[in-house]
């Protein structure tokens, strides 16, 4: 995770980011001992996005190469989560993941077809399923930004800032 801190992460090739994101899937996969979303690029308009339907995980190669460490850890995290969404309401969760009652139905319900809007919507950021995606990605990236700033402690990272500026009016 001492990658994403922003004087390192700014130097790093697309194709290391893209081996370190996949180092962080498959260490998440023998955490929780299930499969993780396969990882794919695509270039598309979206930071990034995953497909229940074909169970994959896809990152913008673009936002990898010209975005913050920050938004990069953020976007898989949040993305990763969505999985998470989908094996709950499927009840497919291993022992060591846990999700409420409520939780649950609300996933579900916001699941179904006619009931997800998509990114162009108002409503986009305020439905069950990416307010919880959004918090989940924003709280890794908080918590892997304290463990970088820990170690190391006399650099300042103006990419943390940026991160900041740019979800300020989204609450963690």
């Amino acid at each position: 995770f001492l990658n994403f801190w922003g004087p390192v992460w700014s130097k790093t090739s697309v194709e290391d980011k893209i081996k370190i994101m996949t180092e962080i899937n498959e260490r998440v996969a023998n955490i929780y001992g299930y499969s993780t979303p396969s990882l794919n690029q695509v270039n598309n308009k979206n930071y990034g996005s995953f497909a229940a339907f074909n169970w994959k995980l896809t990152l913008n190669p673009d936002v990898l190469a010209n975005d913050t460490g920050w938004e990069n850890i953020d976007t898989y995290f949040h993305e990763l989560r969505h999985s998470f969404q989908h094996r709950a309401v499927e009840n497919e969760l291993t022992d060591k993941e846990v999700v409420t009652k409520k939780s649950k139905t609300l996933w579900q319900t916001n699941f179904m077809p006619g009931n997800y809007f998509g990114g162009d919507s108002a409503y986009y950021l305020y439905q069950p399923v990416e307010e919880d995606a959004w918090r989940t990605g924003m709280l890794f990236a908080r918590e892997i930004y304290k463990l970088c700033k820990d170690h190391y402690q006399e650099q300042e990272d103006e990419s943390w800032k940026q991160y900041c500026t740019l979800h300020k009016n989204i609450i963690v």
